[in-house]
């Protein structure tokens, strides 16, 4: 059973398909078998950015299938290892399901009201469904400035939810890479690279941990 990390939000455009990309080739590269279900038909914003990556010739190739909703993709991923469940641009129904069928779930959010209010009002009715807080992590992406940074990691660390390390700053060269079907790690700055490795790095510290807590439960079934 392939382990599940999902991106959602209550709203588009926080940067749900960035992370998820950033995330698949960073796993990839280290030898992982990695999926991304791009579950918005409408926009199919991580389907049309695998599309320019394969023109662009970029390496590693990621996988990318568009699904109309999270069972179907589930129940494609048997052959892989990691499956990157890429939410649609707003919370649903199947949020939920997504929700309760991933170890990992991320929510990214700038440090505006506009954006931490809402994602705080997700975990918590995700909460309330039963989904662990243990579960559930913010990664702080479209930030303007360290002020920005510190005060939507103080929001919500106050209110009892981890925030990964680090931020995705609104840089023209994140978007300038990612048009071109590279990610927030393979732009042409190393320094924007280093950035986004800290959150990325920190993400992939979370996984692996769910990772050794889902091996040691099989061997303990066994």
């Amino acid at each position: 059973m392939a382990l599940i990390v999902s991106f959602v939000s209550q709203k588009g455009g926080v940067g749900k398909s960035t992370l998820a990309r950033a995330l698949a080739v960073l796993l990839t590269q280290s030898g992982y078998k990695v999926r991304i279900a791009d579950l918005d038909p409408q926009q199919e914003t991580s389907m049309l950015w695998a599309q320019q990556r394969q023109l662009a010739k970029i390496e590693p190739a990621i996988d990318v299938r568009g699904y109309r909703q999270a069972a179907d993709a589930i129940a494609d991923s048997e052959d892989v290892d990691i499956l990157l469940l890429d939410g649609p641009a707003r919370a649903t129904k199947d949020t939920q399901l997504i929700a309760a069928k991933s170890h990992v779930v991320v929510q990214p959010s700038s440090g505006s009201k506009d954006d931490l209010n809402p994602a705080a009002a997700l975990f918590k009715i995700l909460e309330r469904n039963q989904i662990p807080n243990s579960r559930l992590v913010v990664a702080l992406s479209r930030t303007s400035a360290d002020s920005e940074e510190r005060e939507g990691r103080a929001y919500f660390e106050a209110q009892g939810y981890r925030v990964l390390a680090g931020d995705i700053r609104t840089r023209r060269s994140y978007n300038a890479a990612m048009n071109e079907g590279g990610s927030i790690l393979e732009t042409v700055y190393d320094s924007l690279n280093d950035r986004s490795n800290v959150l990325l790095d920190d993400l992939v510290g979370v996984i692996a941990n769910q990772i050794e807590q889902a091996e040691a439960a099989q061997e303990t079934k066994s």
